[in-house]
């Protein structure tokens, strides 16, 4: 009885696979199986063969990334991974043009020591564990910053606190104090459009220059560990408005969050989500100079009309930065301001609210 029942069992299992085999030549789509340079046809394969196709289908889905410009930072330059214990130096620079005042200081201290709360809470919520440790130093020295020739500048501040030039800055800094990451930030008691100098070497010395009216860091920090901007050119912003609406490096507003692609840059996630995916695919074709012709249209002097912090600015613009006589009209807000605008702030002048009432300042 027990060969009769095994082989009325193996007779069954013929069968099946006669159908199944059937089915796959005659009823169903036909599979091919990329292993190698050899191309196997499913008509004869095995089940296993059957198990790689659809395995090699899925893999053959995945896009390599590694050359696109928004990724071009990741894990280059000196500061590459945004975890652990970490110690963050913020120089505030005296120059030719402003100097710190103890009150000035204080405060600006107190909004970026805020701003460091802000970033561990980024980190958290994407299950990182980041200990930040902030390092304030002071110096005085000759001379202006500008966009255009900052070298000089930042040789000099960094002499000026005893640490070695760009090419030791991040190594001295280890040695000293112990931290595997020790981004340096520098800071200007005036107005003005921050800014970060990133690598795309190697190795290389990494920083950003904060003015008075950035009240939170973590835009340009993340900026030189990796991440890019996405509120320009115009076709990078409308595909990070669609995919990533609330990120920093669209909007660096407070309420700001740190999308999959920044958390990618950052070390934080290993894995690309849909939404940003989706974002890469419709920038694949952005290359460095058409990204530098963008930030140099942006950046013009003279009477322009653009958009401004969530607002459209009109009237005069400095170096890309409202400064001089200018409209802003907060659309979504309901307001507008009609006057003097100094390195983007209304200094003097009037708001209009969509109620009709108005309030002067300056």
């Amino acid at each position: 009885m027990k060969t009769k029942k095994n082989n009325t069992v193996w007779s069954v299992i013929a069968v099946i696979l006669f159908v199944v085999s059937m089915y796959i030549n005659y009823g169903g789509q036909e599979i091919s199986i990329i292993k190698g340079n050899n191309n196997y046809n499913s008509n004869n394969s095995s089940y296993e063969q059957l198990f790689l196709s659809y395995q090699n289908t899925d893999d053959a889905q995945a896009e390599d990334f590694s050359d696109h410009y928004y990724l071009a930072a990741k894990d280059r330059g000196d500061c590459r991974e945004l975890k652990g214990d970490i110690l963050i130096t913020i120089i505030l620079v005296d120059d030719s043009e402003s100097v710190w005042t103890p009150e000035a200081a204080a405060t600006f201290k107190a909004d970026q020591d805020k701003a460091t709360q802000r970033l561990e809470s980024d980190a958290a919520g994407y299950g990182i564990e980041l200990n930040v440790q902030m390092l304030y130093l002071n110096c005085a020295i000759e001379g202006t910053f500008s966009l255009q020739e900052y070298n000089d500048w930042v040789n000099s501040a960094l002499d000026a606190c005893g640490i070695p030039g760009p090419k030791w800055c991040s190594y001295s800094l280890k040695k000293e104090f112990g931290y595997k990451e020790n981004p340096v930030l520098f800071a200007v008691n005036r107005e003005g459009r921050s800014f970060a100098h990133l690598s795309l070497n190697r190795r290389g010395f990494e920083f950003a220059i904060l003015y008075k009216n950035m009240h939170d860091y973590r835009h340009e920090l993340y900026h030189i560990f990796g991440a890019e901007d996405y509120y320009y050119p115009k076709e990078t912003k409308a595909a990070a408005q669609k995919y990533m609406s609330d990120s920093i490096m669209l909007d660096n507003r407070q309420d700001a969050v740190v999308d999959n692609l920044t958390a990618y840059s950052l070390g934080w996630v290993d894995c690309l989500s849909e939404d940003a995916t989706g974002f890469l695919q419709e920038t694949a074709w952005i290359t460095p100079e058409y990204v530098k012709e963008a930030y140099e249209a942006q950046s013009k002097t003279g009477y322009h009309t653009m958009e401004w912090n969530g607002a459209v600015y009109t009237g005069q613009v400095v170096s890309g930065v409202p400064d001089g006589t200018g409209t802003m009209v907060w659309e979504n807000q309901g307001k507008t301001f009609r006057g003097e605008f100094v390195y983007g702030q209304p200094t003097k002048g009037t708001y209009t609210y969509s109620d009709g009432t108005t309030r002067t300042i300056g």
